[in-house]
């Protein structure tokens, strides 16, 4: 079953089957905006529940009722994905603004745009 476009909005966590990975559905949050809400595809962050990996610039956050999460993960903000919204599977939750602006500013600094915001560096 589809999910309906209105749900699909900037900061829901989302779980979204990506190209190229091997796994039937992975949590992501959605960091298109909503003004381009109609379009079918969209922009997303994927989540690694792997805590080990020395990726400094991935942000870590705590499972939650608000953002659907089972497990601490970590948002992968060198891995932005475009993906066809029929491939959101659900909408798990919503991420905090604190977590939200951590995400989109550590990915501005690795997409060249901007600088991480805060100095949060994912430990």
């Amino acid at each position: 079953m589809a999910v309906e476009p209105d749900r699909i909005r900037r900061g829901a966590v989302v779980i979204v089957q990506l190209p190229e990975d091997n796994k039937a559905g992975r949590p992501a949050v959605v960091i298109r905006s909503d003004a381009l809400a109609a379009t079918p595809w969209v922009a997303v962050l994927p989540f690694t529940t792997d805590l080990d990996t020395d990726m400094p610039h991935w942000p870590r956050v705590e499972p939650t009722p608000e953002n659907g999460l089972r497990q601490a993960s970590r948002v992968m903000t060198d891995w932005p994905q475009t993906v066809w919204c029929r491939r959101i599977q659900g909408v798990a939750g919503r991420l905090d603004a604190a977590s939200m602006a951590s995400a989109t500013g550590l990915l501005a600094a690795a997409l060249g745009t901007g600088e991480a915001a805060g100095g949060d560096r994912g430990q």
